[in-house]
Parts: C-alpha cells; structure tokens; sequence
C-alpha cells in the first residue's frame, strides 16, 4: 500500500490485516518502488498524491518492470475528475476509490482483484 497519510495508512492496515492479509505499507513513490522490487506484490493500493512523485509515474514505473507489470492495482485518490479516471483505466487500474471511503469497499475490490 502507498499511502502518504499516516493516519489512513494505519486504519487500512488495520482493516486489511484483519482479513488475514499481510500488508506492506509505502509513504512516498520511491519507497514503494523498492518494497514492490523486493517483495513483489498480489495487489497495490496506491494513492495519486504522493509527497515525492504522481501516483501515476509509480504506475507507469511498476508497469514498465516485465516481472511486476501485471499487479493488480486500486487507486485511492482524493482527485475525481473523468480525465483523471480515464487515465488511471489506460494504465490498468482494477479499482478506484475515491477519498473518503468505507473500509469495506476497499476490502471488496482487494478480494476481487487478489490472485486466485
């Protein structure tokens, strides 16, 4: 998960990890790159407003990585605008949920786009 919000970070930590689920967290593009190299990943939750680059060019980055370019990913954004979402959907967003948002619906789209 890439999340800049401490406070929010927690909480989804919080609700993801009570469904069983191992979760490693990013405040910032860069340190979410890394985590996703070394770790991989079975979903990205992403945010679109990081402190150190667009939510998008970690996408583009991820997606541009032949080993990691078929993660599924959620947005969550505070940012709604059409073209916003249409960008994110040309770069293979499985989910976007707009801030805020129930926990739960995040839970829905994480169990739907989790590899089988």
């Amino acid at each position: 998960m890439v999340e800049d919000e401490q406070v929010l970070s927690g909480m989804i930590r919080y609700f993801l990890q009570g469904k069983g689920l191992e979760v490693q967290t990013a405040l910032c593009g860069e340190e979410a790159l890394k985590l996703v190299e070394s770790f991989g990943a079975d979903v990205l939750v992403l945010d679109l407003m990081l402190p150190d680059m667009h939510g998008f060019e970690v996408l583009e980055k991820i997606r541009n990585n032949p080993a990691r370019k078929d993660i599924p990913v959620i947005v969550i954004s505070t940012l709604k605008s059409k073209t916003t979402k249409e960008k994110a959907r040309a770069l293979g967003v499985r989910a976007y949920l707009v801030k805020p948002f129930q926990p739960e619906d995040l839970i829905v789209e994480v169990e739907r786009v989790l590899p089988p």
